[in-house]
């Protein structure tokens, strides 16, 4: 098992490698995670925001709105709009 100091050189050596910044990564897991939790419906906007680390809900919506052109409030209908297509159509 790793300590945190060699998982931290591990990842930092993969960034290195892949030629991404740590500010880079993070902010596409966090990208990816709100995509995740606003389908799935089991938090609300605030609760993301604060799972994913911003200091404010309006950071969050703006940050969300920079990464998919849309804000979280109308990807999270769309993405119910697309699940209810799917099941129309199975």
């Amino acid at each position: 098992m790793q300590t945190a100091p060699q998982v931290v050189a591990t990842v930092l050596s993969h960034v290195e490698i892949e030629g991404l910044t740590f500010r880079e990564i993070y902010n596409n897991v966090r990208k990816e995670l709100a995509r995740t939790y606003l389908a799935e419906k089991n938090y609300t906007i605030d609760d993301i925001s604060y799972l994913l680390g911003f200091s404010e809900p309006s950071v969050f919506r703006k940050a969300f709105k920079a990464w998919t052109g849309m804000t979280p409030g109308h990807f999270r209908s769309a993405s119910e709009t697309a699940f209810i297509q799917k099941s129309i159509a199975a």
